[in-house]
């Protein structure tokens, strides 16, 4: 039979954590946790995350050209990454429970935001669709409110958004009415109601102006950035980090425990965020 047991991590989940260890020691076996609790721990991080939060574990993924440009001047950013580094990330998506854009991405480039991997590989839980719309502008003509999964769909709008704009909207698919603070989604308010509703792990993929907003705010705990190698520059061509200048270096937001990855021709760069206290 069995004599011991040897446990990586404890389950921080309170209404499990120790009951397992419990009935096996009751049971006469040998039990040893920590080994190698660190990795264990980020293999499961986004779960931790929200058991101990009760918000999702946010990632936000970008990618871009060497100098950080997202798109061109024109707003051209078709393609940026390769084929090989776009088929990558699609593993990002396969973890996450959900993906959120801002209005801007959908009107521009019509994004489709599912998973395209090999058919043999299942996702345990469709992936949902989330697109930050103050104002409730979104082309009711557009992928993520006509395809076949348009019920994930739902389109966050600003409570003050015109009523004819969301009835509009609910013909095509859910919709989400958000308090605004400075006339822009509330998003700690989305991340809770996000937690509330069993979303553990969020995956950002906006512009610029998204990634900032959750980035500047505390709300982003991972990024997941390709660089592609080329040059764009220009100081219009935005960028995958935006929002008000930063004065001082040691205002900087910090990245942690970063992991360099080469994929094909491009450097794939993930690391934990730290926040300021």
């Amino acid at each position: 039979g069995i004599s011991r047991v040897v446990v990586a991590a404890v389950d921080p989940n309170p209404l499990h954590a120790g009951r397992g260890f419990s009935i096996l020691k009751n049971a006469g076996i040998k039990v040893e946790s920590g080994l190698m609790s660190e990795e264990a721990c980020v293999l499961n991080e986004a779960f931790n995350h929200w058991i101990v939060t009760h918000l999702p574990f946010v990632i936000v993924k970008a990618g871009m050209s060497a100098d950080g440009k997202i798109a061109t001047a024109a707003g051209e950013s078709k393609w940026i990454s390769s084929e090989t580094a776009r088929y990558h990330s699609m593993r990002l998506r396969l973890a996450a429970d959900a993906i959120l854009v801002g209005v801007r991405t959908v009107l521009e480039d019509d994004p489709s935001l599912t998973l395209r991997l090999n058919n043999h590989i299942n996702k345990p839980r469709p992936l949902k669709r989330i697109v930050l719309d103050t104002c409730a502008r979104i082309d009711l003509n557009c992928k993520l409110l006509t395809d076949q999964f348009a019920d994930l769909t739902t389109v966050v709008v600003g409570e003050n958004a015109p009523h004819q704009n969301i009835r509009a909207i609910e013909r095509k698919t859910n919709v989400l009415i958000a308090p605004t603070v400075n006339n822009q989604i509330d998003v700690v308010w989305l991340l809770k109601t996000l937690g509330n509703q069993d979303i553990t792990c969020l995956l950002i993929e906006g512009g610029g102006t998204v990634n900032g907003t959750f980035l500047r705010q505390g709300l982003a705990q991972r990024i997941a950035f390709y660089f592609s190698p080329k040059l764009i520059g220009g100081e219009n061509s935005p960028t995958g980090f935006d929002g008000p200048d930063i004065k001082s270096i040691l205002d900087a937001i910090q990245l942690q425990n970063p992991i360099w990855k080469k994929i094909g021709n491009e450097c794939f760069l993930t690391a934990n965020v730290v926040y300021k206290k």
